[in-house]
């Protein structure tokens, strides 16, 4: 049974994100549960440069991952698993991460969900689950959580690439979300060593111009968040 509302956020300019009420069994307990997911949404704007989109879909990654209410189990549909989701959800390790009170709730659902897929040497959808963690991190703001998520995030990148897991929609996307990575968490040389060797590699305009806005950006210990906009619109490179 599907129930849909709608559900606006503030500027009256944006269009609605329409939501849907579902219920579902959890695999590992069998608790019934109802939750919220996103029906339709859109966004307006250049993403970050760590891809995280702008509003209204910016603020949708709560009603993404699901929590059971009763054994904490965490998913995109709390109804399917597999065989090793019961034993994983209920260890220590994944308990401690849905218990964790000093991590904002709906960052530890995403890093349990994390946890299960790195158990599972999914390492690469792992990392983009802690990134979207540290997204949620910086809305409370909770600084110092969205720094641990983004090395978390870098860690499980390098093991992705080491057994040759890798997105194949968008080229370089992965080193160029690392890239963002080590430059939001301070590890500059790191960075610029990655931009030089994308340097030798790429040959589209836009990633050029991305390449030299965040060496820009690190030039001047920036470790803030920044936009495509910001590379495409108010940062010109000379000669490029």
């Amino acid at each position: 049974m599907w129930a849909l509302f709608l559900f606006k956020y503030g500027d009256n300019n944006l269009p609605m994100t329409t939501l849907k009420t579902k219920r579902a069994e959890c695999f590992v307990c069998g608790t019934h549960n109802r939750y919220s997911e996103v029906a339709s949404t859109s966004t307006y704007g250049y993403p970050d440069l760590d891809t995280r989109p702008q509003r209204p879909s910016r603020y949708n990654l709560k009603y993404e991952v699901h929590r059971c209410r009763s054994c904490g189990y965490c998913s995109e549909d709390l109804s399917k698993g597999d065989s090793r989701t019961k034993e994983l959800v209920n260890s220590q390790a994944y308990q401690a991460i849905v218990d964790n009170e000093e991590i904002p709730i709906f960052a530890a659902s995403y890093l349990a969900l994390s946890y299960e897929k790195e158990q599972k040497n999914d390492f690469l959808d792992s990392a983009w689950d802690v990134i979207k963690a540290a997204w949620l991190c910086d809305d409370r703001p909770d600084h110092d959580v969205a720094k641990q998520c983004r090395e978390k995030a870098i860690s499980l990148i390098a093991k992705a690439t080491a057994i040759g897991q890798h997105r194949v929609k968008f080229v370089y996307l992965t080193e160029m979300v690392t890239v963002d990575l080590m430059r939001r968490t301070s590890q500059f040389e790191l960075a610029i060593n990655l931009l030089e060797e994308l340097k030798l590699k790429v040959e589209d305009k836009n990633h050029k111009q991305i390449i030299e806005y965040q060496l820009y950006l690190i030039s001047n210990k920036d470790t803030d968040s920044h936009s495509y906009g910001n590379a495409f619109k108010n940062y010109r490179v000379v000669g490029v």
